[in-house]
């Protein structure tokens, strides 16, 4: 596998990942289909899984803001696509390790039941549910289609996009959702 050893030769930079695996391997030049192939294989097992969550990296600034809106006394819901089965564990690991409160009175992790639904379908179900909670100040979304969900679900709450990799079919967002690049205080 000459093609595979010489692209991650040149992996030295995050920057070069894409949204999709497919994209990234271009990008390195990977094109041999059995190399393609044992990658995505390799790949799909390991990256939705509870071990690979800790690569995972907080944006720069969301610890201090989540600490801060926490101890304000917000409840902080952390609303994910990640599933129960495969992520949870890693997720609320990940979470705890880079000193996010979660697992505490005041914060409330919630997933999907199974990984093979859809996170639209999923964030519709969940927005009912958090409207029975109270009121919801913000929402901070990366996938434009769940942000323009959130935003229309939450109307009065502050809409954040967190400007990251998202699907690159993605509809535009709607009017009135701020765009983020990290949560550093300028």
């Amino acid at each position: 596998m000459p093609q595979l050893a010489a692209a991650f030769g040149r992996f030295h930079d995050l920057g070069i990942v894409e949204y999709s695996l497919n994209a990234t391997l271009r990008k390195l030049g990977v094109r041999d289909r059995r190399e393609v192939k044992l990658i995505e294989k390799e790949w799909a097992k390991r990256f939705f899984s509870d071990e690979y969550q800790k690569f995972d990296i907080p944006l720069p600034g969301a610890k201090a803001y989540v600490n801060r809106v926490h101890e304000a006394g917000a409840t902080v819901i952390y609303l994910t696509g990640r599933d129960l089965g495969r992520m949870f564990v890693g997720a609320a690991q990940s979470l705890r390790t880079y000193g996010f409160p979660v697992g505490i009175v005041g914060t409330m992790m919630l997933v999907k039941r199974q990984f093979e639904q859809s996170d639209e379908v999923f964030k519709t179900d969940v927005a009912a549910y958090l409207r029975r909670l109270g009121r919801v100040a913000a929402v901070f979304e990366n996938e434009p289609a769940n942000s323009n969900l959130l935003k229309s679900a939450f109307p009065e709450a502050a809409s954040f996009f967190v400007l990251t990799q998202h699907r690159p079919d993605a509809p535009p967002l709607d009017e009135g959702i701020l765009r983020i690049r990290d949560f550093r205080v300028r």
